[in-house]
């Protein structure tokens, strides 16, 4: 960590929370908040950790009609960058990353905070695809760096759901350097 400078990660739903409990020891950042069902067991990386029930198709919705208090009170209080991540699709990352993007639009200073997301390859089905696509361009007018995972399998040949979220972790840890 740099000297003096302050960095938070946000993860929003459960692959989210799978991404730290795998890399977070390889990620330079201050803190780090856990939005999810499911408390992250065994690891020993300080963290902070918020219940959100996922319910597949209903969690997008449900995040829209009550986002946790407590996530909105981290992110208008941290002090420095603010990195958000999620998987995009139909669960409660999708929509608590979009109902993060409208907060932020509220706040004087949104260009320290920024948004990082996947979303799923076609062989998951049309309607997670077209809701990851539609959430990823309402926020575009926000820092967001956001790919579809089957841009990632071009010249790679893969065709396994885990290849593909394989490639999607390899492409958030570069953007997470």
């Amino acid at each position: 960590m740099k000297k003096g400078r302050k960095r938070h990660l946000i993860t929003l739903g459960s692959f989210g929370c799978h991404f730290f409990t795998t890399f977070g020891k390889e990620l330079d950042f201050d803190s780090f908040t856990i939005v999810n069902e499911i408390q992250p067991q065994d690891i020993d990386i300080p963290f902070e950790f918020i219940f959100f029930p996922e319910k597949k198709l209903f969690s997008s919705i449900t995040a829209k009609k009550k986002m946790p208090q407590r996530l909105k009170d981290i992110l208008i209080n941290l002090d420095g960058q603010i990195v958000i991540l999620a998987a995009l699709g139909f669960g409660s990352g999708n929509g608590l990353y979009e109902e993060v993007g409208k907060l932020i639009r509220t706040f004087d200073d949104q260009e320290r905070l920024q948004f990082v997301s996947i979303r799923p390859p076609e062989m998951e089905g049309r309607y997670p695809v077209e809701i990851a696509n539609m959430v990823a361009l309402e926020l575009t007018d926000l820092n967001q760096r956001s790919v579809s995972l089957d841009s990632l399998k071009i010249g790679y040949g893969y065709y396994r759901l885990e290849d593909y979220y394989q490639k999607g972790d390899e492409w958030i840890l570069k953007q997470l350097k």
